[in-house]
């Protein structure tokens, strides 16, 4: 999916082979801003996002072989309420939440085996979060794993807030230590090893980001931090996704 430099919102769906980019096959719906999640039974899910004319509430589910094709493809349970800029997590091997995006500050739980949906706990930080950054940090020492969201716009944040999700009846807390340096959205965030690293985005100030940072916490303590170097091209609504060691020097 995404948006083309066309003006058209598309369907194509790409793989990473050897060293370039191939079109493996089409979502059944044009989308961009869709969120999307590799479940652990290895089907890629791919949630809501906007056909150019509305916001969508459909889903879609896909099964890769091992060649990187769509082998099997089917619709996927329709969200509690249409949404795009948001993004998804996995919670547990049956769970994901979505948050974020056209749903405010409400959240969902997605029981990913039964396709039911309950209601999650709210942000703390109220108005809409379009284009946020999520994934997991876990604790180095406790081991404690939170789901972590932060930054987004309308107005644009440098709030960064954690979930606790091994708690009976979880709240989310804003994490001061955590705040973004400056006010962003459309920046990405992937979760490697325990830690969560942030790369883009697009600064109140009017720029795009070529910055990286680390969220981590141990013992109860989190910190953020910039980490050396940076993008070569300063970009936001990006993809940001760890390479297997095949494709480190594509």
């Amino acid at each position: 999916g995404g948006y083309s430099s066309e003006g058209v919102v598309l369907k194509a769906c790409f793989a990473l082979k050897s060293s370039s980019w191939s079109q493996v096959g089409e979502m059944d719906q044009a989308r961009q801003y869709a969120s999307r999640v590799l479940l652990p039974n290895g089907t890629l899910s791919i949630l809501g996002g906007s056909d150019g004319s509305g916001d969508l509430s459909t889903t879609e589910l896909m099964e890769i072989d091992s060649d990187g094709e769509i082998s099997h493809q089917s619709p996927g349970p329709v969200m509690p309420t249409s949404s795009r800029g948001h993004c998804s997590v996995l919670t547990s091997t049956s769970n994901m939440i979505l948050m974020g995006g056209s749903f405010a500050s409400q959240t969902h739980f997605l029981n990913v085996e039964s396709g039911s949906w309950t209601a999650g706990p709210p942000l703390q930080d109220t108005g809409d979060r379009e284009w946020p950054a999520c994934g997991q940090i876990v604790d180095q020492k406790t081991k404690t794993k939170f789901i972590v969201i932060t930054g987004g716009t309308r107005p644009t944040k440098s709030t960064t807030e954690l979930l606790d999700v091994s708690q009976p009846n979880p709240q989310w807390r804003i994490v001061e230590q955590l705040s973004l340096p400056v006010p962003m959205y459309g920046l990405k965030g992937v979760t490697l090893g325990e830690d969560f690293y942030i790369s883009g985005g697009y600064q109140e100030s009017g720029s795009n980001s070529d910055q990286f940072f680390r969220m981590f916490c141990d013992e109860g303590q989190c910190q953020i931090q910039k980490m050396a170097g940076a993008l070569q091209v300063a970009r936001r609504d990006h993809v940001f996704l760890p390479l297997p060691a095949s494709l480190a020097n594509c």
